[in-house]
């Protein structure tokens, strides 16, 4: 058991679109135990955490960091915020939230060890977390980090 954690930017999300995505490879199995995301400006954001209903490919990629660099491998996650091939409108729906128009306004998800968001093996939609605008207007750029077990 090795955490690896991110915090980046996204993008503001138009209506129907991603504001990030996280993805695994196929040599491991990896859980996502914590997603959290804030406004950085003041604008009402709605946002699922999902998996797409396609699979996406990624063009700008940061790995996450290990939270103990001495005693942990690089990390093979990856935190997306641009798309040769966009991500789709999911299917599977973990969370649904509406942010107000306040700066900092946000919120945490946090699930217990084993029952987190795994990261599929296989080729696919499964290998792949978004934070989607489901809403009807362009949302914030939100301040966001995921912490992932690998």
């Amino acid at each position: 058991m090795s955490f690896y954690e991110i915090g980046k930017a996204t993008v503001a999300a138009t209506t129907g679109s991603a504001y990030a995505t996280c993805h695994g490879l196929t040599t491991l199995l990896p859980e996502i135990v914590e997603v959290g995301f804030f406004c950085n400006a003041a604008t009402a954001s709605s946002v699922e955490i999902a998996r797409p209903a396609n699979t996406p490919a990624a063009s700008t990629s940061t790995l996450f960091t290990a939270l103990d660099p001495d005693a942990q491998p690089a990390s093979q996650v990856n935190f997306d915020t641009a798309w040769g091939t966009a991500p789709t409108t999911p299917t599977a729906i973990f969370r649904l939230v509406t942010l107000p128009a306040v700066i900092g306004a946000g919120y945490v998800a946090v699930w217990q060890l084993g029952t987190g968001i795994k990261l599929a093996k296989t080729a696919g939609s499964g290998q792949w977390m978004v934070l989607w605008n489901f809403g009807a207007g362009t949302g914030s750029v939100l301040n966001a980090y995921v912490r992932e077990d690998e």
